[in-house]
């Protein structure tokens, strides 16, 4: 069974106990960025919209994320995190257990790959070097290789997300409870601040 499936499988057992499907999606695409910003020395800018019951968009203006492999891998690094276990750490063990407490709940990161099996519809794109690359999901799976979409001067990640309804005992995104944590993590970790977008 690929770790994919595992997710799909069983959810309760990768996300944080005390959130939905919906919000532990956004919230695990949220911690990438959190971790992007402690390990950039000015922080980065970070937006959560909020655009549907079920959908959302998240950015930063990070790195960006490698699309190539690492060492010893022929599948690019973006790709491995988006389909297999793949932990992703903070720039400080404060900001993890902070993580860990609000995001990943006590079996710690388990890495993008949360996010992405939960949602039906997926899309990931990278700015770094000047290029953006950009990479489609399905329930997990790439539906094909990621694809240079276009020259920019800006760097970070953007991930456009549906959460799989069919998965979620609540398919419904909750401005409350994300409201709730993003206030918590911006008071509990220095310079971090999280523009919610949504009605």
């Amino acid at each position: 069974m690929s770790d994919v499936d595992r997710v799909r499988t069983d959810p309760d057992s990768y996300i944080h106990p005390d959130l939905s499907v919906p919000d532990a999606v956004a919230l695990e695409l949220l911690a990438l960025s959190i971790c992007e910003h402690t390990h950039n020395s000015g922080g980065v800018t970070i937006r959560l919209a909020v655009t549907g019951p079920s959908t959302g968009v998240i950015e930063d203006s990070g790195r960006g994320m490698r699309l190539e492999p690492d060492p010893g891998d022929d599948m690019a690094h973006a790709e491995r995190a988006l389909t297999s276990i793949y932990p992703v750490g903070s720039a400080s063990p404060d900001v993890d257990a902070v993580l860990g407490e609000l995001i990943w709940g006590s079996h710690g990161s388990q890495g993008p790959i949360v996010a992405n099996a939960l949602c039906s519809a997926f899309v990931f794109q990278s700015r770094r070097a000047g290029e953006v690359w950009e990479q489609c999901y399905r329930r997990g799976v790439a539906e094909d290789p990621a694809c240079l979409v276009g020259a920019t001067d800006r760097t970070g990640t953007q991930t456009r997300f549906l959460v799989d309804s069919g998965l979620a005992g609540k398919s419904v995104l909750d401005l409350v409870v994300l409201r709730e944590r993003i206030a918590a993590l911006c008071a509990r970790i220095p310079g971090l601040d999280v523009e919610l977008i949504g009605d």
